[in-house]
């Protein structure tokens, strides 16, 4: 690979990290992948014949890191290096846009050992895959182009569901606990009613009410979701799903390459969440519920006009139309600029 390529690739990274406002865009991860991408751009950065970069956590040191022989810079490293492979589908997408070959991935190359000795990464080129990423160039007028980023395993309840795949066991499991919530909301209400029944004082009415509605509602909140993603192939993700509050974050259920006996695809189910960039102000476009008129299904709504920038939402095609079609205008005359602030 040619120098100049790779120096590309290097520079397509940097932009990325300078603009990337998503989940953990302000820990010390995203920075530690900051510098590592300012380090790889320097002309002092060392490669291999390759033109891949080499580093380790002594060419991200700083006088801060020298108090403690760099453990928490360390720490950081290994954090930031798990982060990098959530943003490849992205990575990709910008790569094709900028008619690059390739796209930045980060491995370990040369383990540490013994004293003076420390492990040794490499910034590598992967090759883009085209067939998963939209020519923006053939877009209609108007509409826009989501992709994907996978999910931190944070908790207990998304490496259990993320990457789940609906077959053999698996699937009579999910069939089964569903089944199972219904009969419990069932016999819940059942119970319950009964106890309603008979209290004599209106306390009594009302405690067993409140105890009802709280049964069935955790039953609800807890195993709906698995139900609504199988029928609906993707929904917003419950909280006990989502890495962050703060941002939104999807579960579909999408089809893989096995098939069942019968000839029917097999699904998986994955935590993720799609981002697209507004047509009009350049803002990250996050996809929620829509409301009112739009009610039931998943749009996209601009960070900085989340009222007005809004657009349609298929996580089959990946993408997006502006539903309040008169800015269009504005936009073909140049007329709307990002602002500065």
């Amino acid at each position: 690979m040619d120098t100049n390529q790779s120096d590309k690739e290097i520079a397509l990274g940097l932009e990325f990290l300078d603009n990337y406002s998503g989940k953990g865009s302000g820990t010390n991860a995203y920075r530690v992948l900051k510098q590592i991408f300012e380090f790889a751009s320097s002309e002092s950065a060392p490669k291999d014949d390759s033109g891949s970069v080499i580093f380790s956590w002594r060419d991200l040191q700083t006088e801060e890191d020298v108090s403690d022989d760099g453990k928490r810079l360390k720490k950081y490293l290994k954090d930031a290096i798990e982060k990098w492979p959530l943003h490849y589908e992205r990575l990709n997408q910008d790569a094709v846009d900028r008619s690059l070959k390739y796209f930045p991935i980060i491995e370990r190359g040369e383990m540490g050992g013994g004293a003076g000795n420390v492990t040794k990464y490499l910034i590598k080129p992967h090759p883009v895959t085209e067939s998963t990423a939209v020519d923006k160039t053939t877009l209609p007028r108007g509409f826009i182009s989501y992709t994907s980023e996978t999910s931190e395993t944070t908790n207990p309840f998304i490496r259990f569901v993320d990457g789940m795949i609906a077959k053999g066991f698996k699937l009579y499991m999910i069939l089964g606990t569903v089944m199972l919530a219904i009969i419990l909301a069932i016999l819940t209400l059942m119970v319950g009613l009964y106890l309603i029944r008979v209290q004599t004082t209106t306390f009594g009415i009302l405690s067993s009410a409140i105890d009802i509605a709280i049964i069935v509602g955790a039953l609800y909140s807890l195993f709906s979701p698995m139900y609504f993603a199988v029928m609906n192939r993707i929904i917003i993700a419950p909280v006990y799903l989502s890495p962050s509050r703060n941002y939104s974050t999807q579960l579909e259920y999408i089809r893989t390459r096995e098939k069942h006996k019968n000839g029917k695809p097999v699904r998986q189910f994955r935590i993720v969440s799609y981002v697209g960039e507004c047509l009009i102000c350049k803002s990250k476009v996050d996809v929620e519920k829509g409301r009112g008129s739009l009610s039931g299904r998943l749009i996209g709504r601009c960070a900085d006009s989340p009222t007005e920038h809004i657009y349609t939402f298929d996580h089959q095609t990946k993408l997006g139309k502006l539903i309040h079609s008169e800015y269009l205008d504005l936009i073909d005359q140049k007329k709307i600029t990002k602002p500065l602030s």
